[in-house]
């Protein structure tokens, strides 16, 4: 599971969050507002590995500035 943070401009981010919803996310999550520099929202959204491809290239189309995290869960240890 990755997690990805877009800065988009106010304008864009209706259609943006179209073109996400789409992609059926885990999760999605919107801050309108959110960013002072560069001004825009954020939107945060939790998507498989497969996804990220198709979700990088909405961003390009739309957002700002773009942040791809991922989160790491350690295996348990047989005894």
């Amino acid at each position: 599971m990755r997690t990805v943070e877009l800065t988009v401009p106010q304008t864009r981010t209706d259609d943006l969050l179209d073109e996400l919803d789409a992609l059926e996310p885990a999760g999605l999550r919107l801050q309108r507002d959110g960013s002072l520099l560069p001004p825009g929202d954020v939107v945060t959204l939790q998507i498989t590995n497969e996804q990220l491809g198709a979700v990088m290239q909405i961003a390009d189309r739309y957002a700002w500035v773009s942040r791809v995290g991922f989160r790491w869960r350690p295996r348990s240890r047989s005894a």
